[in-house]
């Protein structure tokens, strides 16, 4: 991590280690703009993530495991400066949340980001009652 002076742009869709924990890795990833990853990995990499990077300005997560979105909708909600969203569903599982909503979490954590976010993606395979409702709010 030393060896970056600061670090803009990072696809961690094929990195599994918590890189967050190494040496100097604090002052890297505040400045961190742009970010790809994956729900492939737990849900705590996405709260770790969440400490530190909160200026992302373009964060596209692509959802591999539909079984929790709760790491992944705290690093959404904690963006002070979120202009650029994709979420891309890339499963053939049908997996609601306890209250038969599996989005909910996420569209209300986009809904903290509405006021700042100019261009947003949504793709997702199976839909839920709360989706109708959030989505005219991210005009």
């Amino acid at each position: 991590m030393n060896k970056f002076p600061e670090l803009k742009y990072l696809d961690m869709r094929s990195i599994r280690h918590q890189i967050f924990y190494f040496p100097g890795a604090r002052v890297r990833f505040e400045s961190l703009c742009e970010l790809k990853c994956d729900t492939s990995v737990n849900s705590s990499y996405f709260y770790g993530l969440a400490y530190l990077c909160q200026y992302i300005q373009r964060l596209v997560i692509v959802n591999t495991d539909p079984s929790d979105y709760h790491g992944a909708s705290k690093l959404i909600e904690v963006q002070k400066n979120l202009k650029y969203f994709e979420w891309k569903d890339d499963h053939d599982i049908y997996a609601p949340g306890p209250d038969g909503d599996s989005y909910k979490e996420v569209l209300f954590a986009l809904e903290e980001s509405a006021n700042t976010i100019n261009h947003l993606v949504l793709d997702f395979k199976f839909t839920d009652h709360t989706s109708p409702k959030v989505i005219p709010k991210l005009h």
